[in-house]
């Protein structure tokens, strides 16, 4: 394989029958340049953030945020060109990726771990999982564990963000039970899994959590419709 090339492979039996965890990824990612993260970003149709655009009330609104798997700071970068100037914590498990951040975000609060052993005593007004961060945990037991974590540090009147592909309208995916894995083999070597989860598997993840659904926002993105599922303890 060439150099640099990235081939995604909708591969479900051979996804689904190795027991990988978020933890498999990490070399991807301490490999993963700025450049290819542009190309990517490029082709998912998210170089100008519309997942951000229809947040951005909420995130100027909040008191505290909590951006989860940040990579190189995108959000965190459309946070502060909005005007947003309290510090912001991110939890990131790639030292390379950390150390990015912390050169770039002197300002905020950027740890350095696995989301799944974050631990703290404060309370988010705004978590977000953006992008493709859920679906890099697998979904036998870590997707379930994002939302029980969510839930713990959510506030009362907080809200929490996870950002999904659609395969067709809001509409549909609410009755799509349809979930992919997905294997990309990089042409450094390295394996990356990730799960795409439907929206049933999200109603199922929320409720057992103790969360709930306010909102679903549809966006087109490029080449795929997406949307934005927005989260509040239940009651």
């Amino acid at each position: 394989m060439e150099a640099g090339a990235l081939v995604v492979d909708e591969l479900k039996d051979e996804a689904s029958n190795i027991n990988w965890a978020n933890a498999d990824n990490k070399e991807f990612y301490e490999n993963f340049s700025f450049k290819d993260y542009q190309k990517y970003l490029t082709l998912a149709g998210l170089a100008s953030s519309p997942d951000v655009i229809l947040i951005k009330d909420l995130i100027l609104s909040a008191k505290s945020i909590l951006d989860v798997g940040p990579g190189y700071g995108r959000v965190i970068e459309f946070a502060k060109n909005l005007g947003y100037q309290k510090q912001i914590t991110a939890v990131e498990f790639s030292d390379a990726l950390v150390t990015n951040l912390q050169k770039k975000f002197v300002d905020d609060k950027i740890i350095h771990g696995d989301f799944l052993k974050f631990a703290t005593d404060n309370k988010f007004d705004l978590i977000l999982m953006m992008w493709t961060t859920l679906s890099v945990f697998n979904p036998f037991d870590e997707q379930q564990a994002c939302f029980y974590q969510c839930a713990k540090m959510l506030s009362d009147d907080g809200y929490c963000v996870i950002d999904m592909l659609l395969s067709n309208s809001a509409e549909e995916a609410i009755t799509n039970k349809a979930s992919q894995y997905y294997v990309t083999h990089a042409g450094n070597n390295t394996t990356h899994y990730a799960y795409g989860q439907s929206i049933l598997e999200i109603m199922d993840y929320v409720a057992k959590a103790g969360l709930a659904i306010r909102q679903i926002k549809e966006y087109k993105a490029a080449t795929a419709k997406r949307c934005l599922v927005i989260l509040s303890l239940q009651g």
